[in-house]
């Protein structure tokens, strides 16, 4: 039980300045602490707690980390914390994907055109590693490129189970066809957070830049999301493709 929760001070009864929503309006949102934004975010507590005291318990349960919390299941949250209905785990929830849209937004700014590795990697830590670098499943994605090897797509493919995901590479010919893609990148992860290729990721690779080639539909790499950006794997550098 946290400390906040043992003194049990309403938030009516904070000085205004300690307050979360007046906190936030006079000094703005990045005054706040992740508690308080939570508080705001749900708005009220329930009869034991505060909305201040029930954000924290919901941060502890997530370990502090808005990236564990995001892959969580709205029915685990509602089960391990008290006071966290459907309506209100919805509302964390629903916060916590604004942030993740918004950070995909921002990465559109961002002018990618694939010259290396490290570009793809930019790409993929940008747009698909807020969601899959804690995904609780092994998901596969594709990259579709144009003839300026700048992205013009990407598609989940599939999302199997913690350790393992069928990929059809006929599949992948199709969706480069139908978008009329000329190059793509494979991205998908291990819920482990192991980066090293398996067998297995390696003869799917095969057999997939097998099934382009005739094609002349260029993979240009492939990618495991790590849980920091410095341990993603490209197929290129290990110069497994």
């Amino acid at each position: 039980m946290s400390e906040n929760k043992k003194k049990h001070i309403a938030i009516k009864d904070r000085p205004a300045d300690q307050r979360p929503r007046e906190k936030l309006l006079q000094y703005g949102s990045e005054e706040c602490s992740l508690q308080e934004l939570f508080a705001i975010i749900m708005s009220s507590g329930y009869k034991d707690a505060s909305a201040l005291q029930l954000a924290e318990d919901v941060l502890e349960y997530g370990s502090y980390s808005l990236r564990k919390l995001s892959v969580m299941s709205s029915r685990d949250i509602a089960k391990e914390v008290k006071g966290m209905g459907p309506a209100k785990t919805a509302q964390i929830l629903a916060g916590i994907e604004i942030g993740r849209r918004y950070l995909n937004e921002k990465a559109k700014d961002i002018d990618f055109q694939f010259r290396n590795p490290l570009h793809i990697i930019d790409y993929v830590y940008h747009y698909l590693g807020p969601k899959y670098q804690d995904y609780p499943k092994e998901a596969f994605y594709v990259i579709l490129v144009n003839t300026r090897n700048r992205p013009i797509q990407h598609l989940q493919l599939t999302t199997g189970t913690v350790d393992t995901c069928l990929v059809d590479p006929q599949e992948v010919v199709r969706i480069a066809l139908q978008f009329r893609a000329t190059g793509i990148v494979l991205v998908h992860n291990h819920p482990s957070g192991e980066t090293e290729p398996s067998l297995e990721d390696i003869a799917i690779t095969k057999r997939i830049k097998e099934a382009l080639e005739p094609l002349n539909i260029r993979l240009l790499d492939h990618v495991i999301i790590g849980k920091q950006k410095e341990k993603y794997t490209s197929f290129i550098d290990r110069h497994l493709i």
